[in-house]
């Protein structure tokens, strides 16, 4: 069984209009089945930024009870 953060991906269309956005999201990958514990969606167009800050997230390994103070902290620094 693994813990780890990933990249949320999520198309939304509006009055024929497109939009792309990114969240983040902590997951347990067991026997090729994965199960979202816990995710923000809807974070940023930016996917360099969060990627970012999934790598940072993952190389930390960021207790996740801290992900909402950490998406909270990055739309305040935006």
């Amino acid at each position: 069984m693994e813990h780890k953060y990933i990249v949320v991906e999520c198309n939304y269309i509006c009055d024929a209009v497109s939009r792309k956005s990114y969240g983040i999201a902590y997951v347990c990958v067991s026997d090729g089945v994965v199960t979202i514990l816990q995710s923000v969606t809807d974070i940023t167009s930016d996917k360099c930024a969060i990627e970012h800050i999934v790598d940072l997230c993952c190389r930390l390994q960021l207790d996740p009870i801290h992900l909402n103070d950490i998406v909270e902290d990055y739309i305040e620094r935006i």
